[in-house]
């Protein structure tokens, strides 16, 4: 009887140890799920960051392309202007009666008047790194376009007296490349930034003009810089260039931020209010080098013509 009990008691020992060895399995069961959790959100996080690293990575590489590409394109840009620097325009342009007294008739000397000095100015542009007008195409090709005005037809006289002035012209579209790529691309007209690029590469830009072309907060700094610090820049155009608020911006930049050394600035149309009049007049009255200044159709009134008026009693260049 007593071996019977004994085994049984045996058997309940081995049954608790079973049981005991199993809930340890069951223990050391979670404790591998709990690791093997904690490496795959480890290796997802690893991986995370490695993507985003590798994204950072790419962003910066395109970067660094975007500007080394920008710098070559200003590099190109400036090789050709020094090219361009004893450039003189070879063609005479005769006036209407001397076109007259050499045999043209009247129609046909006003046009070859008209248009003579017209491919004059945009060659002399190109020349000088300067974009007389742009455009993008159906096919969203950048260039240049010229606008004739409609001419003798069929006169091959009149022709031959302009062929020279084409020449020119077509001589310095050749080398006009580096300018062309300097525009953005699918632009309708130039950007600010494309602007303010050649500023800053043409040291012998003497007139900027950038009317009716929006400028924004981000475009103040940079372009201020680019007129104080411009060794030969004396006209600025930015007729109608700046919302409301960012007349005022502007013009204030431009008076207090470093030595002004133009000559002409036109700022009409641009939202400028009375609060930039005491700025202006103080200005006005440490007599600047400024010649011209067209402020009209903006915010300012008849207190601020006061000041303005004052402020010219001791103004010697305006």
């Amino acid at each position: 009887m007593m071996r019977v009990e004994e085994k049984l008691a045996t058997v309940e020992s081995l049954e608790s140890r079973y049981e005991r060895l199993e809930a340890h399995c069951s223990s050391l069961e979670n404790m591998l799920n709990s690791i093997f959790n904690k490496i795959d959100c480890s290796h997802l996080h690893l991986e995370q960051k490695c993507n985003s690293l590798e994204n950072k990575l790419d962003t910066k590489v395109d970067t660094i392309q975007v500007t080394l590409e920008r710098s070559l394109k200003r590099h190109e840009y400036n090789e050709m202007l020094i090219k361009n620097q004893s450039w003189e325009y070879s063609v005479a342009a005769d006036t209407t009666d001397e076109l007259i007294d050499n045999g043209y008739t009247d129609d046909e000397a006003e046009y070859i008047a008209e248009n003579a000095p017209d491919l004059e100015c945009i060659t002399t542009k190109m020349r000088r790194g300067e974009i007389p007008y742009e455009k993008t195409y159906g096919n969203r090709d950048k260039g240049i376009y010229i606008e004739m005005t409609e001419g003798p037809q069929h006169s091959y006289v009149v022709n031959n007296e302009l062929l020279p002035h084409w020449k020119e012209f077509a001589a310095a579209l050749k080398q006009f490349a580096p300018a062309i790529n300097l525009l953005p691309d699918n632009c309708e007209r130039m950007s600010v930034d494309a602007i303010i690029d050649i500023v800053e590469s043409n040291k012998l830009l003497r007139k900027l003009q950038i009317d009716k072309n929006r400028i924004g907060r981000n475009h103040i700094e940079r372009l201020c810089s680019a007129v104080h610090t411009h060794p030969a820049l004396v006209e600025l155009d930015l007729y109608h260039s700046c919302g409301p608020g960012i007349g005022d911006e502007m013009l204030a930049a431009l008076l207090t931020s470093g030595g002004l050394e133009l000559e002409k600035l036109d700022m009409a149309d641009n939202n400028i209010t009375s609060g930039v009049s005491t700025l202006l007049a103080d200005f006005l009255a440490s007599n600047p080098r400024l010649k011209e200044l067209d402020l009209g159709y903006n915010y300012l009134y008849d207190s601020d013509a006061a000041l303005i008026a004052n402020a010219l009693r001791t103004n010697t260049t305006l």
